[in-house]
């Protein structure tokens, strides 16, 4: 049975310090207090290396003290917050369970759902980054300029820099926002596509590691997402080889599979709003046109 107090793990051996200059010392017994102030007073995300910064921790004592501050807050069922790590960068967040009480909160101001289109460039930059918009389009076969500026302004994807290529064009690669929205802890806990594999034009294939183990409200199993390609079992044709260098490009259906099982399907409230838009945007068509 394991230890109902996190702390006790914690190796009372480490050297406290962190061998800095700074003449600041943390009392042991408040580390834990210290530590969820912090996070809270900083709203946004904290790097392990400003955290050990400010505490004057020694690396390895302050990554056990923050995971037991985050066992200790998961398991208490009379807390609304989480603690949670993102490619070295702990936060504060509300549990999942909490979304229908907050949603009453910020009803006024809450955004719309992103479109189709919206999740399947989504999906597509996400299995691919760094990517261009040409690459985007590629899959996708049809343009993307307005819903990748939507992305930007959600703050799911991000310029990256750009491609050594004729014209420079701009890559782009999802951000920390992502990750938070979707329950990931880095992009490599994306499901593995492996069956999907296509070759990029920066001319190498990318082999997504395996998911992790960690249990995530927003993370999705690898039976499901290979369900969503697998070939039925009266269809006798061959998955392309991992290993091929051949250029496998995913169908609309099966980026709209990916999509939808990666992302759920909250998007459909929007789709009418996208529909208008779309009718909009021909009969303007119609005006300008030739006449």
């Amino acid at each position: 049975m394991p230890d109902a107090d996190p702390y006790r793990r914690i190796d009372p051996d480490i050297d406290r310090s962190d061998a800095s200059d700074d003449s600041f010392v943390l009392p042991s017994d408040q580390i834990p207090a210290a530590l969820e102030a912090l996070l809270f007073a900083a709203g946004d995300p904290l790097p392990l290396e400003k955290i050990q910064q400010i505490t004057g921790l020694e690396r390895t004592l302050l990554v056990q003290y923050l995971n037991a501050l985050s066992e200790r807050i998961a398991q208490n069922a009379n807390r609304g917050l989480l603690l949670r790590e993102i490619e070295g960068h702990y936060f504060l967040c509300t549990k999942p369970e909490m979304k229908d009480l907050l949603q009453r909160l910020y009803q006024p101001r809450h955004r719309p759902p992103l479109s189709q289109a919206a999740y399947e460039t989504l999906a597509v930059i996400a299995y691919n980054q760094p990517v261009t918009r040409a690459q985007v389009e590629a899959v996708r076969g049809v343009n993307s300029d307005s819903i990748i500026i939507r992305l930007i302004e959600r703050n799911l994807i991000e310029e990256t820099g750009h491609l050594d290529s004729p014209g420079r064009p701009l890559l782009y690669a999802t951000t920390k926002q992502f990750l938070m929205d979707f329950g990931l802890r880095s992009v490599q806990d994306l499901p593995p596509m492996e069956m999907m594999m296509y070759q990029t034009l920066q001319d190498f294939e990318t082999t997504l590691e395996e998911a992790s183990g960690r249990k995530s409200d927003r993370q999705i199993s690898i039976d499901q997402l290979i369900d969503t390609v697998r070939p039925p079992a009266d269809n006798p044709e061959q998955l392309p080889d991992p290993d091929s260098c051949e250029a496998v490009i995913m169908s609309d259906d099966t980026v709209l599979a990916v999509s939808e099982v990666l992302f759920g399907d909250e998007r459909e409230s929007a789709e009418q709003l996208d529909d208008t838009t779309d009718q909009s945007g021909q009969e303007k068509e119609k005006e300008v046109g030739p006449g």
